[in-house]
């Protein structure tokens, strides 16, 4: 009189809806915490870099100046 159904009952797909959704929450925030923290290290690491580059160029003026005269 029963026929084999196939699929997944309700109960099974509530529980993988709930895993899903906790998995994404806890991604989520981690990922943008990390983006916050990425982006203020790369403009801290821009910035170091833009003043050694400023630094050398000086040091490599005055240097070429000096043996010129």
């Amino acid at each position: 009189m029963h026929e084999n159904q196939t699929g997944f009952t309700f109960v099974e797909i509530v529980v993988v809806i709930v895993l899903v959704g906790i998995i994404a929450a806890v991604t989520m925030s981690r990922v943008l915490r990390d983006d916050t923290y990425n982006a203020f290290l790369a403009r801290d690491q821009i910035t170091s870099l833009a003043r050694s580059a400023q630094q050398r160029a000086i040091c490599l003026l005055y240097t070429s100046d000096a043996a010129d005269e």
